[in-house]
């Protein structure tokens, strides 16, 4: 709904009269903080729709507050109250979502107190239509029987954002407001990303169907993805380019901080296509160019980069930022999950327990990353749910305390805050996972996953189990689930009834009505392999049968071998302890379940004579 200009005055006049009426002028923070905390969710409505309308109108999204105190407050509030207050503003956002049981659409992504009016400003119908023809695009290069949606619409957001507007400056958009609205400041950016990300996954079956050509794949103009992963045993984080399709023949390299890489092509004389294979550029230091150049025989393409977040500001400011990846498959992540174990790359100050002990069960350092990243540390860290263990006298005095550690590393690190922990989270447990290093989770067929949930809810929540039709290209429900509020913060446990269907390989999903989704497949796996915690582990001497044993010296073990017999693509970890310390190395299985390697190649710093 669009108001008039007579009409949206006469909203902003409304709005401040009832937020200033008797508060003694000059406002300060206490008294309108407390105005605004006794705002009920209907009462608040009106607010909140100026501040939506604000953000819609305007436009200045880097300058929210001061747009917002000049129209709605008529300057008679200074800026830096509207600072001290912006949490208060958050809070109304977040009663109206538990009020409309999570109807309200919770925006994940941009800066805590402002990303709510950004989101819900909405798109613009010229918007919608370039997301339309974008996903003409995704259409074109996407085999509709392997996956229900493009994989860059389930990417994480700052992919999508970035290869949106590659797309959008390559095809002459670069001035529409779309375009102006994504190059806005980063924290910014994201959240008007998310919401044309989330637009266009739900909008993608409207989309028309593109002229198809001679490959799958749009052949003039290559866009391939760009995406960063940590590789746990060369400790080194990478930059991984993915697959680029081409008609004809091509000669393909790629120049990338003043370094040229040739990479490798596959041509195929029946298709006339050429296929690249999978490129890996190692990231030597936390500074990176935010593009790189694609040369394809004689055209040249500028393809951007994911960001350094360790780049921003001057001085110390400029190591602010921190980089998460899945201990499992080193696939880099934006968001924590509860319960599972990551890779966390962070400078070496921030490695402090005011907030680290808020959210982590254990923190291992392992050192910095491979290359030149002094002043900075890896962290293996398990994510543990804020809700549990909190004391029962004091829980909400505890709460406010982790509230305000993870306030503070949010905004210093770009780091989740408390409000996301809270919202309804679906992860994983139990299952045989076969496979973790494709777009999602591969399990036994004979041994399917179940799952927990956790977070705080008032109302029942409903989960849906669903399976992947390829013949209706489309997702057919098996079973309908309600879960109701969980007791203090306890996760609730997801059990399906999994006899009760005709299992089968394929893809699945899980989805809850707050749009939380967990996808996997289920797959017969081609070898016979032991059960899941079946793990064994020898060691072979030089010349020798492999055996068990505890004492040898340093040149038998740096000679000989370290076997490990465990389950298909089993994710491991080997704890040395050495001279007082213990040392952490995340391993994994082949096909095989097996797992051999040298005890040098663990890395394990100064370890003693003898």
């Amino acid at each position: 709904m669009e108001l008039t200009d007579e009409e949206t005055e006469a909203l902003f006049s409304a709005v401040r009269n009832h937020l200033l009426a008797g508060l003694k002028m000059p406002v300060t923070g206490a008294p309108l903080r407390t105005r605004l905390e006794a705002l009920n969710p209907i009462e608040s409505l009106p607010l909140l729709f100026a501040m939506r309308l604000v953000a819609r109108r305007w436009g200045n999204y880097w300058r929210y507050w001061p747009e917002f105190r000049a129209r709605v407050l008529n300057n008679a509030v200074k800026l830096e109250v509207l600072y001290q207050v912006g949490h208060a503003f958050r809070q109304l956002w977040l009663k109206l979502c538990q009020h409309t049981n999570r109807a309200l659409y919770y925006p994940r992504e941009g800066q805590a107190n402002i990303k709510w009016p950004l989101a819900h400003a909405g798109l613009l119908t010229e918007d919608q239509d370039l997301l339309r023809k974008f996903g003409v695009e995704l259409k074109s290069e996407w085999d509709s029987l392997s996956a229900p949606l493009p994989p860059l619409l389930t990417a994480e957001v700052d992919e999508f954002w970035l290869a949106l507007v590659d797309w959008l400056q390559d095809t002459h958009h670069g001035d529409s407001h779309l375009a102006k609205m994504l190059l806005q400041p980063e924290s910014v950016a994201l959240t008007v990303a998310e919401l044309a990300q989330r637009w266009l996954a739900s909008h993608f079956d409207k989309v028309p169907e593109p002229v198809r050509i001679a490959t799958k794949r749009t052949p003039h103009r290559p866009r391939p993805r760009v995406i960063l992963r940590y590789d746990e045993h060369r400790r080194e984080v990478l930059l991984l380019l993915g697959e680029i399709v081409w008609k004809g023949r091509a000669a393909i390299s790629v120049l990338f901080a003043d370094r040229e890489h040739t990479v490798p092509v596959c041509y195929n004389p029946a298709e006339d296509v050429s296929r690249t294979e999978l490129l890996f550029l190692p990231l030597s230091s936390p500074s990176w160019p935010e593009s790189l150049e694609l040369k394809i025989n004689s055209e040249t393409h500028r393809v951007s980069v994911l960001r350094s977040p360790f780049q921003n500001g001057k001085g110390k400011e400029e190591r602010r930022g921190a980089l998460l990846f899945q201990m499992r498959n080193g696939q880099r992540k934006r968001r924590f999950h509860v319960g599972e174990t990551y890779y966390l790359i962070v400078p070496d100050d921030e490695v402090v327990d005011e907030w680290m002990g808020c959210i982590f069960d254990e923190t291992l350092e392992l050192g910095p990353p491979a290359g030149e990243w002094e002043g900075y540390e890896t962290l293996l860290v398990t994510v543990r749910n804020p809700l549990t263990d909190l004391p029962t006298e004091c829980a909400e005095v505890e709460l406010e305390r982790i509230n305000q550690q993870l306030e503070m590393a949010a905004n210093r690190l770009n780091l989740p805050s408390l409000d996301d922990f809270l919202q309804p989270q679906l992860r994983q447990v139990g299952g045989l996972l076969i496979s973790n290093d494709s777009d999602v989770d591969v399990f036994d067929v004979s041994n399917p996953p179940y799952f927990e949930l956790s977070g705080l809810w008032t109302e029942p929540i409903t989960t849906r189990l669903e399976r992947w039709d390829k013949e209706a290209t489309g997702y057919k429900e098996l079973a309908e689930t309600s879960v109701p509020p969980p007791t203090g913060g306890t996760p609730v446990v997801l059990e399906p009834n999994w006899k009760n269907y005709e299992l089968q390989e394929g893809r699945y999903r899980v989805v809850l009505d707050t749009e939380e989704c967990y996808e996997f497949r289920l797959l017969s796996p081609p070898l016979t392999h032991p059960a899941p915690l079946a793990v064994s582990l020898s060691f072979a001497p030089a010349n020798t049968m492999p055996g068990i044993s505890t004492n040898f010296s340093r040149q038998t073990l740096y000679n000989g071998t370290f076997r490990v017999e465990a389950f298909p693509f089993a994710p491991l970890t080997i704890r040395v302890r050495c001279s007082n310390q213990t040392h952490l190395r995340p391993r994994g299985a082949n096909e095989e379940g097996v797992l051999e390697f040298h005890f040098e190649e663990l890395d394990i710093p100064s370890p003693p004579p003898g």
